[in-house]
């Protein structure tokens, strides 16, 4: 009995082993839900499981800056027409709860290499970052223990000759994963699937509108190329990448643009992002203008570059807006006294805009007193100056050829009236307040004094603006003379200030019955003109709310 038990037991070992001797001998790679090492049939609770999430590409984030001085990766561009450009960008940096979202419903592979060789992959969807395989095929691996790197990818990568390959960077997902297997129940791989590729969009901001509509494309500078297909080896872990050159167009619409901002501004973004693999560079890339004009200028066939003072190199997910903004090309007076163009002194401040370089005249880029309104002279009932015109066409044909702001504001000698009212006007707040106003304007250049401008100066300042000759300016009582107000307004908002829209006081008074008027300036949208107003007080019932003062100074 003990014999027959013994020879019984001994037949089940040899039989168990022989069963467990088979069944740990096929290491064959799977594919798809096959049966064997890697399989996806079996119980789920023995199998590796799969969840994911997408980290989409970084949202869009224009540069933060306060003012050109503090430009973020910019670099300034003379484009050789009257205009210039300084060029910025900046990455988005998103928070990973930001980025991070479950993964739509897309086709996905998954594949497990161990120490570079396949051991399996299955198919399937995605949804909710769960897993559910293709039709006949389990959502779960079965692996032997050990190390495996774990590859996911969308339908936009294959897997061909040992690598993975994409050549479509907008859409192109992919994530990897290395894992220990155990000889446990259930295991988790999880997957944060992220883009292969990088975008970019370009925005312009200007000063005023484009005219008509204006179309770019952003290509290749000659002799360079871009990553045109993504490689990655299983093997090494390593990226690799094609080159060819690059060509993405898109438009911008003057009539579709954002239309003027409370700085004056204007914008207009590119209607579609351009892609790229990482290891490009935005320095290889030139936005080139194809049709269009902005402040007057032609702007057809004009190539900007897509440089920056700090090197930008694109990374996988990254998204850039590249913003050129385009100056128009006005000589500027600076805080220290030194005068040229915006974007070649950007560390400096700008205070006025030249008007007269041979006299070294500069006009205040803000009203004195944020606009405030100011009377000439309370008590107006008498000649007070040196300087005064009849009110017609020879008192005006005078007046604007005489340039005497500056002595009228501090020359002593040059103040008229009773004994009180002789007194230095830019220094007489009470008596005097648009010349004090002129005189003691903010923004303050070293060793030089503003004042009040005379008629003559006016003169030179608006013709300069306009870009007109000075004879444009004759002694016609009441006429208008236009001008592209689009223009005038940019070479002030774009330095900060404010642009020319109402009433302005001149040094000059008017020789009228009581002599109560002095000359003023009207310029806005609709052009300039030359008048009058009353220079203060009437009665002491029947005052004058007065009009701006825009102080002017020389800086020679």
């Amino acid at each position: 009995m003990n014999k027959k038990r013994m020879t019984f037991r001994t037949l089940f070992a040899l039989a168990f082993g022989l069963l467990c001797s088979c069944s740990s001998n096929n290491s064959d790679v799977l594919d798809n839900g096959s049966n064997s090492n890697g399989s996806a049939s079996g119980d789920s609770d023995k199998g590796v499981v799969f969840n994911f999430t997408a980290e989409d590409f970084g949202a869009d984030k224009e540069v933060a800056t306060r003012g050109i001085q503090s430009a973020v990766k910019s670099k300034v561009v003379d484009l050789g027409n009257g205009i210039e450009a300084v060029v910025e960008a900046e990455k988005e940096q998103v928070t990973k709860a930001q980025a991070t979202r479950a993964i739509s419903n897309s086709n996905y592979t998954i594949y497990a290499f161990q120490s570079g060789v396949l051991k399996a992959s299955i198919k399937g969807k995605f949804s909710g970052g769960r897993f559910t395989a293709a039709s006949g095929s389990q959502s779960y691996m079965i692996l032997d223990a050990g190390n495996y790197d774990f590859v996911a990818h969308n339908d936009d990568v294959s897997y061909s000759g040992g690598k993975f390959v994409s050549s479509k960077p907008e859409t192109a997902m992919m994530a990897t994963q290395t894992e220990t297997i155990g000889t446990g129940r259930k295991q988790t791989v999880s997957f944060a699937m992220k883009r292969l590729g990088a975008r970019f969009k370009v925005k312009f901001q200007t000063w005023a509108p484009f005219n008509g509509t204006t179309s770019f494309s952003v290509v290749s500078k000659t002799g360079t190329t871009k990553p045109s297909k993504v490689y990655y080896d299983p093997a090494t872990k390593a990226y690799t990448y094609d080159n060819a050159s690059y060509s993405a167009s898109s438009t911008l619409n003057g009539q579709v643009e954002s239309g003027m901002q409370t700085d004056y501004t204007w914008t207009g973004t590119a209607n579609t992002y351009a892609y790229t693999y990482p290891g490009a560079t935005p320095s290889d890339l030139n936005v080139k203008i194809n049709s269009g004009s902005l402040y007057e200028k032609n702007l057809s066939n004009v190539s900007i570059p897509l440089s920056f003072s700090s090197a930008i190199t694109f990374a996988a997910g990254d998204s850039y807006i590249f913003k050129v903004k385009l100056y128009y090309k006005k000589t500027y007076l600076f805080s220290d006294g030194t005068t040229g163009t915006l974007l070649a002194n950007i560390t400096k401040s700008p205070v006025a805009i030249v008007v007269d370089e041979s006299r070294g005249l500069a006009i205040a880029l803000k009203s004195a007193g944020n606009g405030a309104n100011y009377t000439w002279n309370e008590l107006p009932r008498a000649q007070k100056t040196a300087y005064i015109y009849a009110n017609n066409n020879t008192g005006l044909g005078q007046a604007i050829n005489q340039y005497t702001g500056s002595s009228q504001t501090w020359d002593l000698s040059k103040s008229l009236g009773s004994a009180s009212e002789k007194v230095v006007k830019g220094d007489a707040q009470s008596l005097y307040p648009a010349f004090y106003a002129a005189g003691h304007y903010t923004s303050a250049v070293a060793g030089k004094k503003w004042f009040l401008p005379s008629v003559g100066e006016w003169k030179l300042a608006l013709t300069s603006l306009s870009n007109q000759n000075e004879s444009v300016v004759t002694n016609a009582m009441g006429k208008t003379y236009n001008w592209t107000y689009s223009i005038v307004r940019a070479a002030f908002t774009q330095a900060g200030g404010t642009p020319l829209d109402t009433w302005y006081w001149t040094s000059d008074e008017q020789r009228n019955p009581g002599i109560a008027n002095a000359w003023t300036v009207t310029a806005g949208s609709g052009g300039f003109n030359f008048g009058s107003a009353s220079k203060g007080k009437k009665t002491s019932n029947n005052s004058f709310t007065g009009t701006q003062v825009r102080a002017f100074i020389t800086y020679k």
